[in-house]
């Protein structure tokens, strides 16, 4: 909007071709015109006959011009305007201000004034006091003699600035961990990481302010996608953290560094070795102040708790001391629940998912109700265990509310990566839902979010694609070492693979499959006999018959055998009503 009558505006848009601007020099001119738009409102020379200009003529512009006020009003209510090349002190200007001031009192939008004002304390009070914050350029530019130029100078500064602000600034979508690896280290400094604890707990605490950063900036996807996560993995590497390393840091750079590993362990779905988890229960467990909050300490708790799931032993002794762990860990996230938004629904959950791996489907249907808090994602993992329970209408009935919530909430916030990701994932489920009912029609994502979301990285075939090629290939390498004898080109020759160990610091798959289910919500299977929709049965069979857990636990066969058997059981029977 310009109050002038010169046509530098409309000059200068004519080598602008994106976006194209319209321009409106007369009321009639907003039917036709669309946005983005030049609207002139006091004339235009060489176009308009009645230029506004003396005092009778702002004096009738309310009557005259009416369709220019009610723009400028709404312009005024809907947007925090910028002021260029402007004093501020136009009748209209101050008319249309007053009235929103008068309408909205304090939630009015800001309006800056830009510009060399050279304000005194007196005229910037009064600005202030109107509902105007100046930006004054008065000292970067007050060398420059020319008045003219001056000027200028202080607007092409500002417009600089926003440009490179606009071209620095980091898409949330783009989010990406920092490398903490050191590509320059010398042969002895290698060395020295692994023989020397206190020179690797320095390293360590020099990554701290790094790990909190991308902690900080993490977009709040569901699911971390695939690549990131990957990333997130292999960051805390130089050097890896140890029992040895992490003792030498100092108890604030301890808690720090642990609450930063935890908070990365769940982001990956990661086995937490036994070491790891004593040094985390210390933290969880303690009364002490420490320098995270309470919040962040029960976060420790709730991944420990999550990695409870995988404690099981044959001995009896080792048995009881792993129940009274856990129960040390239900009592640590009640005492302190307050602090922990859903800290119940994450308690009933992790209870139901227990009782659902241990075949008891009694105890995980009076547990499945107690899933309820204000995030929608539990409306979808209390629908998951409604359908391996049988109840598939319900579920469905669920999955369905949860999408509308998210929908109504991504349409107020346009710009959350965090509910986009719940709703293209609760989109995802629903659709399953309905082809399993042939009767039903599908729903199509919303205008406004079908344009993101893959941009975002919030496409759920991202997710499940990845784990299938990865099950897929741990299936081929499992066959292939199922026969170890490779012939070769030459007759008669042959290779022996049966001694061969394929070694990788991948996150195992099993672990993958089962962090993607219990944190967005996914059953095995979507629907009834003969119509279901296989989710993520196909691939967990594919991983239970090939090899199963991964190279992470392999020194416990034991906890595979316990964790292959439960699963076969879960495929083999379509539900536990028809069991």
């Amino acid at each position: 909007m310009t109050t002038n009558w010169d046509t530098l505006l409309e000059r200068a848009a004519k080598d602008v071709h994106s976006p194209y601007y319209t321009t409106v020099t007369k009321p009639a001119d907003f039917t036709w015109a669309p946005s983005p738009r030049i609207v002139k409102l006091h004339g235009t020379v060489g176009t308009t006959d009645t230029f506004i200009a003396a005092q009778e003529d702002y004096r009738t512009y309310p009557e005259k011009f009416a369709p220019f006020v009610n723009f400028a009003r709404q312009v005024f209510i809907e947007n925090e305007l910028c002021l260029l090349g402007f004093s501020g002190d136009d009748p209209n200007f101050l008319h249309w201000a007053g009235w929103v001031r008068d309408h909205l009192a304090g939630h009015a939008r800001k309006i800056y004034l830009v510009g060399a004002l050279e304000l005194t304390a007196a005229r910037r009070k009064h600005l202030e006091s109107i509902n105007i914050a100046p930006i004054d350029l008065w000292d970067a530019v007050k060398h420059i003699d020319n008045r003219d130029l001056r000027h200028q100078m202080a607007t092409e500064l500002f417009l600089q600035a926003m440009m490179d602000e606009g071209k620095s600034k980091v898409k949330p979508y783009e989010w990406k961990p920092n490398s903490l690896h050191c590509i320059l280290d010398t042969q002895e400094d290698h060395a020295r990481k692994f023989k020397e604890p206190e020179y690797a707990a320095t390293l360590l605490k020099g990554q701290l302010e790094a790990l909190q950063k991308d902690r900080e900036s993490y977009p709040g996807w569901l699911v971390c996608p695939p690549e990131q996560q990957g990333q997130v993995h292999s960051q805390l590497s130089n050097p890896f953290p140890n029992a040895n390393n992490i003792a030498a840091l100092g108890p604030d750079d301890r808690a720090k560094l642990l609450y930063e590993i935890a908070w990365r362990h769940s982001m990956t779905f990661e086995h937490i070795a036994p070491w790891l988890a004593d040094q985390l229960f210390q933290i969880a467990n303690s009364d002490e102040p420490l320098v995270i909050s309470k919040h962040q300490q029960m976060e420790i708790a709730l991944v420990l708790l999550k990695n409870s799931r995988w404690l099981e032993a044959n001995d009896e002794k080792v048995k009881q001391e792993n129940q009274e762990y856990i129960k040390s860990l239900v009592t640590i996230l009640e005492k302190h629940a307050q602090f922990l938004p859903d800290c119940y629904a994450e308690l009933s959950y992790h209870q139901a998912l227990v009782a659902r791996d241990e075949l008891n489907y009694m105890g995980m249907e009076a547990l499945v109700e107690k899933i309820a808090g204000e995030d929608p994602v539990w409306k979808l993992r209390q629908a998951a265990l409604l359908m391996e329970l049988g109840r598939f209408d319900e579920g469905a009935q669920l999955i369905a509310k949860a999408y509308g919530e998210l929908r109504a909430n991504y349409r107020r916030d346009r710009h959350s990566i965090s509910i986009l990701s719940r709703l293209t994932w609760a989109h995802w489920l629903l659709e399953a839902v309905h082809r399993s009912n042939f009767n039903q029609a599908s729903d199509e994502l919303p205008a406004f979010a079908e344009s993101m979301y893959r941009k975002s990285k919030c496409d759920p075939w991202t997710w499940i694609e990845n784990i299938q090629v990865k099950v897929r290939k741990q299936q081929e390498e499992y066959l292939k070492n199922q026969n170890p004898i490779e012939p070769s080109f030459d007759q008669g020759h042959y290779r022996d693979n049966s001694n061969q160990l394929s070694l990788n610091n991948e996150i195992s798959e099993f672990f993958l499959l089962d962090g993607l289910a219990r944190s967005v919500g996914i059953p095995l299977r979507s629907g009834r006999a003969f119509m279901n929709v296989n989710l993520l049965a196909g691939t967990a069979e594919k991983l239970v018959v090939s090899g199963g857990i991964g190279i992470e636990l392999w020194d416990s066969p034991w906890l595979f055998e316990r964790l292959a058997a439960k699963a076969l059981h879960r495929l083999i029977t379509f539900s536990p009503a028809l069991a």
